[in-house]
């Protein structure tokens, strides 16, 4: 299958695709110029002797998992460049048909708009094409910046859940947010 067929989401700003083998060299350079912006809010170092071995895993999982239907994990692209991700992993099906999303972009990047963007083509993909119910978000109190995608994108805040995810070797809080399929389809005029 050619990369088209892992196109979910184009806006005249970004493309939304999963990555494959050949994006490693741009994955890398993303996360190792960003490393600084991202640590806070990233599980792990991006400066790891091993990156390459990391990241060739990682793109490999992330190709495993859309084909088990497990998670998506998808590149932002602006051009050829790689701008950010975002993810929708521990996809569960079954009677809760829901999925946790997680996004960054580039320090570069910040303030055009590009998260809030690639945040909503990617929900348009898993309501209308992935047919989950339910997009789970947590976000950090000290992030102020992803606060304000949710509040752009008019995701509901359930609530606040102490020592949520381990990040850096710490325990930290997060926000919880969610949206259900028919909310974000009335919003977005998506057909069924």
């Amino acid at each position: 299958m050619g990369e088209l067929a892992f196109v979910v989401g184009r806006s005249e700003r970004i493309v939304l695709r999963r990555l494959n083998m050949d994006d490693l060299p741009e994955l890398k350079r993303a996360l190792v110029e960003n490393e600084d912006w991202l640590r806070p809010w990233l599980p792990a170092p991006m400066r790891d002797p091993r990156i390459e071995e990391h990241l060739k895993y990682d793109i490999a999982r992330g190709v495993q998992e859309w084909e088990t239907d497990e998670a998506y994990r998808l590149g932002i692209f602006k051009g050829d460049e790689l701008i950010g991700r975002v993810s929708h992993t521990l996809i569960c099906r079954g009677n809760f048909q829901n999925s946790n999303c997680g996004y960054w972009i580039a320090q570069s990047h910040i303030g055009n708009g590009y998260a809030p963007e690639a945040v909503a083509l990617s929900l348009d993909y898993v309501f209308k094409t992935l047919a989950l119910h339910r997009v789970h978000f947590a976000v950090m109190p000290e992030n102020p910046r992803s606060m304000r995608v949710m509040e752009k994108l008019e995701i509901r805040h359930e609530g606040f859940s102490l020592r949520y995810l381990q990040i850096g070797g710490e325990w930290r809080d997060h926000h919880l947010y969610a949206v259900l399929a028919d909310e974000w389809k009335g919003r977005r005029g998506l057909d069924d």
